[in-house]
């Protein structure tokens, strides 16, 4: 396949545009179930003293109640955030698919497709995520170099050596990642839509993008490049406004009651603007996994 067979920029962003505005109600019903992690983090807060408050506290003050909260939290970014982003993710994904096929879809069975797949979907993506980092390790024995030397030799030489090996490790490793990055960037869509196992999924994807990776790159990065500067606009003038409220709340508000409500804005921006914003990212990507598909 060509890269003159994929579907061009201006075309995703077009496409993607009026099937998020045709079907935006759909689209944010499904992504809204990740508010769930706002939810959770906002619970957290609300029992402990919130991120920001618990950098100031003293270990004497410390209760149950902060433990509580520090260990929700860290369940919740480690755990239930990972795994309902990536449900959301592929039920959006089936969702993308379908409406490019037929009018009618309904939420709870794009999430229960979505969740049928579950192992494949996360045992694939975890592979992904492994590939995708394995290049770190090129920077490993300068590293290792450095250390032992500093710790044991203090050779000059051996330093300078060290610091080389960093530097050409460092840049293989950012190469390589960005190139598997691309390679397999469409792994999830093959567990989704067309059954395949991860490690089949892998090899499909890398199929797929052999020969126009730098065309499969860029219709990768530009759509979403538009996409996340407009919602980073968005973002700084809602904080903007949230820093200019609790300015004016700082002569009537006691301070650990204004960090505490602060975090908690802060996670309902957050959170907004990342369920507005997946479906229109997701939909992009599924234009370009179509033009895979047709060509």
């Amino acid at each position: 396949m060509t890269s003159s067979k994929l579907i061009s920029v201006g075309d995703i962003i077009d496409r993607s545009w009026r099937q998020y505005t045709k079907h935006i109600k759909l689209l944010l019903r499904i992504s809204a179930v990740s508010l769930i992690v706002p939810t959770i983090s906002i619970l957290a807060i609300a029992l402990g003293p919130g991120p920001t408050a618990a950098e100031n506290l003293s270990s004497d003050s410390v209760t149950f109640l902060h433990i509580l909260s520090y260990w929700i939290e860290r369940l919740n970014v480690y755990f239930i955030g990972p795994l309902i982003g990536l449900l959301v993710f592929g039920a959006l994904v089936i969702a993308t698919n379908t409406l490019q096929k037929s009018k009618t879809v309904e939420v709870k069975p794009m999430l229960k497709e979505a969740f049928a797949h579950g192992w494949r979907l996360i045992a694939a993506s975890i592979l992904k995520i492994i590939i995708i980092v394995s290049p770190v390790l090129a920077v490993f024995p300068g590293t290792f170099l450095l250390l032992y030397n500093g710790t044991y030799l203090s050779s000059a030489a051996l330093s300078i050596l060290g610091v080389f090996l960093v530097g050409i490790g460092a840049a293989f490793a950012l190469v390589y990642m960005v190139k598997f990055a691309v390679q397999y960037h469409f792994v999830e869509y093959e567990v989704l839509l067309n059954g395949r196992g991860p490690t089949e999924a892998l090899k499909e994807t890398k199929s797929r993008v052999k020969g126009q990776w730098w065309a499969v790159c860029g219709r990768i990065v530009l759509p979403k490049l538009l996409y996340v500067l407009a919602f980073a606009a968005v973002y700084l003038i809602l904080s903007f406004l949230a820093f200019l409220i609790f300015s004016a709340l700082a002569v009537t508000m006691e301070v650990p009651a204004r960090i505490v409500l602060s975090d908690i804005v802060e996670q309902l921006i957050s959170g907004g603007l990342a369920v507005i914003s997946i479906p229109l990212i997701t939909s992009a990507d599924m234009w370009i996994y179509d033009s895979f598909r047709r060509s």
